[in-house]
């Protein structure tokens, strides 16, 4: 049977399918079954900036409090927000399953989430996942501050732990060679192409914004695509793919493109856990079909780097796409 070891974040897994931040990975029931299906790591249901951010707004204001006193409050709130909670599901989960659990924090700036960050290894977490979103709503605000809060915010966090470190970016970046190259200088371990958020959709019923159906996405599969296969070669993190995976050919995609690994779940929420042996299967199928033994023969063979695809060539079939579209 062909090998389907992989390293990602120089953690040695025993796939490709790692199991996204997600409901399934919420309990230490949820991240059991995970792994009894062919996970081959999970990474843990997010813990949100917002939730303990509401709680402490009063807090963060008041000077007067002796630091004594701050330190306990601070304690009482993560009591109250299930902070410890979820320290103690990374705990009991890692006396259960042999997979790395992968912790994940939901920020948009560093002013807390060292701390949390420190309770995630603590608590045993084998790496962390950081998904960094922040909307620049703010008319005033330029794109390279934004980055810049990014950079701040990862650069905090790095410091802060010594397990390794990935990145989830979202899509709204307009210049991610730069961006690549500046988390390069942060020491984080690796980067996850692309993170997905709930987006709007309009009734015309009732005038009113409601959330959009998010669980097929193929625009999202392939502009990840292009971003790990024009890396691929190009950065010495790891890569990861996140979206769009609802079989074994999207996975396969992904490798090939340059992916170490490929975090999935809305295959999860639409057949169920029995997904991932399927998937799993279908990998090996190809492989053999192709006459691959190990997975390091498939990650990065279409890359732009090796089918020398540059983006000249890219543009050349844009404009010979639009042509061809217009009949000339």
């Amino acid at each position: 049977m062909p090998d389907l070891t992989t390293n990602y974040l120089g953690l040695s897994i025993k796939n490709p399918f790692i199991v996204s931040s997600s409901g399934f990975t919420r309990s230490v029931e949820g991240i059991k079954k995970c792994s009894e299906a062919g996970a081959s790591a999970v990474v843990m249901k997010s813990l949100f900036e917002e939730e303990i951010r509401s709680a402490s707004k009063d807090l963060e204001q008041t000077e007067n409090y002796h630091p004594e006193v701050m330190e306990y409050l601070r304690s009482e709130m993560e009591l109250e927000y299930h902070a410890e909670d979820y320290f103690n599901t990374i705990r009991e989960a890692k006396k259960i399953v042999d997979i790395p659990i992968i912790g994940s924090l939901n920020a948009s700036t560093g002013k807390w989430w060292t701390q949390y960050a420190q309770s995630i290894e603590k608590a045993g977490a084998d790496a962390l996942e950081l998904n960094l979103y922040f909307l620049g709503m703010d008319e005033d605000v330029r794109s390279e501050d934004l980055e810049s809060q990014y950079i701040e915010t990862i650069s905090e966090v790095r410091k802060a732990v010594s397990i390794p470190l990935t990145i989830k970016l979202s899509r709204y970046f307009t210049a991610i060679p730069g961006l690549i190259k500046a988390l390069e200088k942060t020491q984080v371990n690796g980067v996850v192409f692309f993170n997905r958020f709930l987006q709007p959709d309009i009734d015309i019923h009732n005038f009113s914004i409601k959330t959009a159906t998010f669980l097929d996405d193929p625009v999202g599969l392939h502009y990840a695509l292009r971003w790990i296969s024009f890396l691929y070669g190009k950065t010495e993190m790891a890569i990861a793919g996140s979206g769009g995976v609802h079989n074994h050919e999207h996975l396969i995609k992904y490798l090939l493109a340059g992916a170490n690994a490929v975090e999935s779940c809305s295959v999860l929420y639409d057949r169920g856990l029995t997904a991932i042996p399927e998937i799993l299967n279908g990998l090996e199928n190809w492989m053999k079909d192709k006459g691959f033994n190990d997975l390091s023969e498939v990650i990065g063979k279409a890359s732009m780097e090796n089918t020398h695809e540059q983006s000249e060539y890219l543009r050349a079939q844009f404009v010979k796409a639009v042509l061809e579209a217009d009949g000339i």
